[in-house]
């Protein structure tokens, strides 16, 4: 809880400066309490840092891979997927 605590201030700010949603601000900071638990665990059944640092970079390596191929592939498949729904959207209307 203490760990999740300590990360407010870098989740409340958004880009702008301004505060960051609620929302958003709750769920960022539910992913970061469970996975301390999660890595506090992995420290506490091998009784070794390498184990849980490990884990997290493997956990931020595959956010890193999903964020790139979502900006790589997602914005032209998005406006492709957008015009199929206006299309149907049109038809049933």
């Amino acid at each position: 809880v203490i760990f999740a605590l300590v990360h407010i201030p870098a989740y409340a700010l958004a880009a702008d400066g301004g505060l960051a949603p609620l929302g958003a601000i709750g769920v960022s900071l539910t992913v970061v309490f469970f996975g301390s638990v999660i890595f506090g665990y992995l420290y506490a059944k091998t009784d070794n840092l390498i184990v849980p640092t490990a884990a997290h970079a493997a956990f931020n390596a595959f956010q890193f891979a999903i964020l790139y191929l979502v900006l790589r592939f997602a914005p032209e498949e998005f406006e492709q997927m957008m015009a199929v729904s206006l299309d149907s959207l049109a038809v049933v209307l």
